[in-house]
């Protein structure tokens, strides 16, 4: 009996930690968003300071849907950022590039230049998202950071 109950333990455990949930993929999302933005600022030709913000994050759950960009998409994590990106130090505006990342159901993470939702209303010209979004979870300053990124010497 013991044997059968510990089995099942470890079977319900291997379940639980390969089924990912938004919130546990939001470090993931963010260590790749911050890895996206050390790019950015190492190509830049301007000078930047390498200062890096996230004050709020929010999961956004696609519903199943047949549009092409969004058909594999689980969910998209949308991070507010102030960064230096316009060389603005010490005043830190609001990126409005690269501030999402997308997860795909087979565990991809994505980070696009531009929010896939504001690209799909430009194409298309559409902003009601009701086909697409299932729900909207804000987790507000929970997975906040400031940081300075690696910057190389030019």
């Amino acid at each position: 009996m013991k044997k059968i109950t510990i089995i099942l333990l470890v079977c319900v455990l291997c379940f639980l930690t390969a089924c990912s949930s938004p919130k546990s993929d939001i470090k993931p999302a963010r260590e790749k968003l911050i890895a996206r933005w050390e790019e950015i600022y190492n190509n830049s030709q301007k000078q930047k300071d390498g200062h890096f913000e996230i004050i709020n994050t929010r999961v956004i759950v696609i519903k199943e849907n047949d549009l092409e960009d969004f058909k594999d998409v689980k969910y998209i994590i949308e991070f507010v950022i102030f960064s230096d990106y316009n060389g603005s130090a010490p005043y830190y505006s609001q990126a409005t590039i690269s501030n999402s990342v997308v997860v795909y159901k087979n565990g991809e993470m994505k980070v696009p230049n531009n929010n896939p939702l504001k690209v799909y209303s430009m194409e298309t010209n559409k902003y009601d998202y009701s086909d697409i979004i299932k729900s909207i979870k804000d987790y507000g300053n929970d997975f906040n950071i400031t940081k300075k990124l690696k910057i190389k010497n030019k």
